[in-house]
């Protein structure tokens, strides 16, 4: 939950969009989708988070930072998803993400690199190559640090597409804003990234086993 109601109103409603495509594709029936108040609500029985970093963005509190380090070294994952910069340069070493990257250092979150094609991400239910939202950027980065102690698993996905206005809907189930340049063949790719990173954060890398690794990357290749 930010200060922004509308940003709030739209994370709502595309996670809600997920929730219910878990419940038609998956064996996941996902109770509810919760705003989560980062003073006042606990943050532990959460398997996962998505959390928009907007260009307004508020500076956490030290007692709230060491509560988002804690979530993060005992299980939790986050999605963070960069909106509202201009989309040019989508790279957080620019500088007009500097507000982003002290935000990430405040919580310890400092080794983000690039996703590499093998990650678990990529086939934890889809087969996917590329994880577009609103908006197709490539730049999906993920966290390698202490990975010894979190079973493999990246506790930190950040990316630049705005995930849950490609998901979002109104109240007659149409979408709520356009997803460019792909079209509806884009918001069907950016659904089942919503998918893959929930099983992600739900069942970690029981899908990076080695005796299928060789076919699932041939039939990732050949995915379209």
């Amino acid at each position: 939950k930010t200060n922004d109601e509308k940003l709030n109103a739209i994370s709502y409603s595309g996670l809600n969009t997920i929730k219910n495509l878990l419940k038609n594709r998956t064996s996941i029936s996902p109770a509810a989708v919760i705003e989560i108040d980062l003073l006042k609500d606990p943050l532990y029985p959460l398997p996962f988070l998505y959390w928009p970093l907007p260009v307004d963005l508020v500076e956490l509190d030290i007692k709230t930072a060491t509560k988002v380090k804690s979530y993060l070294t005992n299980g939790g994952m986050i999605l963070f998803d960069v909106i509202g910069f201009s989309r040019e340069n989508f790279n957080l070493d620019n500088n007009k993400f500097k507000s982003i990257k002290n935000f990430l250092s405040s919580i310890e979150v400092t080794d983000l690199t690039p996703i590499s094609k093998d990650h678990t991400l990529t086939k934890s239910f889809y087969l996917l190559k590329k994880f577009p939202g609103r908006w197709d950027n490539k730049n999906l980065l993920v966290e390698n640090s202490s990975l010894e102690l979190k079973d493999g698993v990246s506790s930190v996905v950040l990316g630049f597409n705005d995930w849950a206005s490609a998901w979002a809907m109104d109240k007659n189930n149409n979408p709520l804003f356009p997803v460019v340049p792909g079209g509806e063949r884009q918001r069907e790719i950016s659904y089942r990234f919503g998918i893959n990173i929930t099983m992600y954060a739900l069942t970690g890398n029981y899908k990076s086993d080695q005796v299928h690794f060789k076919s699932i990357l041939n039939r990732l290749n050949n995915a379209k």
